[in-house]
């Protein structure tokens, strides 16, 4: 009797102290990052989508330590999203960003990324100069302005809802 009395307060222990310590955690998401809004950019060359763009948001003035950015999808749909630390989360805090967009053209017979590990050193590096040596030979996917954050025109204010920003190849900015 006196070992079934002892088994069960320890079994109580151990649930009491669960409950205790699993009410007091989050769900790991960092205090320091504010709350984050949808955000979806779209990126079209004369309303064809623009896939595997990269696009980042550089915020006006924060001082937090986040990122935030997506790559568009074969509709040239980018949802934004946010990482601080190794934490990610749909949306981008309020604020007013700078936007940077990267497409590199499209080169016929690219290796998959199983190829180019396979490859030796010096292989690699010849196949990479040869690919940037067409590559720069090829219109480029997006205006190259849109690929320097000192000379993009492109901007969005984030707020607490409808942050959606088409952008076209062929327009201005």
């Amino acid at each position: 009797m006196k070992h079934d009395f002892t088994a069960l307060i320890a079994m109580l222990t151990i649930c009491t102290s669960t409950i205790i310590l699993t009410v007091g955690c989050d769900s790991g998401r960092p205090t320091r990052l504010p709350k984050t809004y949808a955000c979806t950019i779209v990126v079209k060359n004369a309303d064809k989508p623009i896939d595997s763009a990269v696009v980042t948001l550089v915020p006006s003035n924060h001082g937090g330590d986040w990122a935030s950015g997506g790559i568009t999808d074969a509709s040239g749909i980018a949802q934004m999203k946010t990482t601080c630390a190794s934490y990610q989360e749909k949306g981008v805090p309020e604020g007013e960003y700078t936007i940077i967009i990267a497409r590199r053209p499209d080169i016929e017979g690219d290796k998959t990324q199983e190829e180019i590990d396979a490859m030796p050193g010096q292989e690699r590096d010849a196949y990479f100069a040869d690919l940037e040596n067409k590559r720069s030979k090829l219109p480029p996917v997006v205006p190259p302005e849109w690929g320097n954050s000192a000379k993009t025109p492109l901007k969005i204010t984030v707020g607490t809802k409808d942050n959606r920003l088409e952008l076209d190849t062929n327009q201005k900015y």
